[in-house]
């Protein structure tokens, strides 16, 4: 995949420069190249004090922290196109750092990191609720293993019967053919756990 993305970058960027060459010819195009990088370290240097302060306003409570953040994103995104030698990315890191075209970003900003980090996340095992392995629910599937629906009552205290004695032990599965814990036995029936 990243092999296609350089592939069509190459014959993007060349049949662009090919066209503005036959456009305006081979100086106003090499004007157009040298001017698109001076205008973008000019802009791009504003734009970055710009988006510094409206991060430091939302620090200090003032303005949205959401949209200093996309800002500074595409401020960031805008740079790094700028730095790609070319003409069509050189225009699209131009346009990003317009500021009327960052507002009109703001709202895909974290739709697409959001969803970055989520396809981060599956490919190191987490998703749902957050846990490793676990799936979409309380109740999902773990790997290697069965979830079981519980609540901690209190930690700092081990269970002591009435007389300050430590009662320990385990919890032990029921027996396979066994009455349930709250069903009433026959008395005349025998006991299968003995």
């Amino acid at each position: 995949m990243p092999l296609l993305i350089l592939l069509v970058y190459i014959i993007v960027e060349v049949a662009a420069i090919a066209g503005l060459v036959s456009l305006v010819g081979f100086w106003w195009t090499l004007a157009i190249i040298l001017g698109s990088i001076l205008a973008g370290s000019v802009l791009f240097a504003s734009q970055t004090r710009s988006s510094m302060r409206q991060v430091s306003a939302a620090m200090h409570g003032e303005g949205s922290p959401a949209s200093a953040l996309a800002d500074t994103a595409t401020v960031g995104v805008a740079g790094i196109l700028l730095t790609i030698p070319g003409i069509v990315t050189s225009a699209i890191g131009l346009l990003i750092l317009f500021p009327p075209t960052r507002v009109l970003l703001r709202p895909v900003v974290p739709y697409l990191f959001f969803r970055q980090q989520r396809r981060a996340a599956e490919r190191m095992g987490y998703t749902g609720m957050g846990f490793p392995g676990m799936g979409d629910g309380p109740a999902g599937r773990r790997r290697g293993g069965t979830i079981i629906d519980g609540e901690v009552v209190d930690t700092s205290t081990r269970p002591t019967a009435e007389d300050g004695t430590i009662i320990e032990g385990e919890i032990a599965p029921p027996p396979p053919d066994g009455p349930d814990p709250g069903e009433k036995q026959d008395p005349n029936e025998e006991d299968p756990r003995q």
